[in-house]
């Protein structure tokens, strides 16, 4: 993988990752979903970490 692909994932994941925490921040998840948003947040911030090193 080149360095631009690299940050072009990187990127799209940190978006997927803020639209993740905002809404969870909206309130307007049941509990159901939360869990299942603050999930996918947690893989995809450990990719993103990954990304990074």
């Amino acid at each position: 993988m080149t360095k631009t692909t690299k940050a072009v994932d990187f990127e799209q994941q940190l978006k997927s990752l803020e639209a993740l925490v905002a809404s969870l921040e909206s309130g307007a998840l049941s509990l159901e979903d939360s869990l299942k948003s603050f999930e996918q947040g947690i893989k995809v911030a450990r990719e993103c970490q990954q990304a990074l090193k």
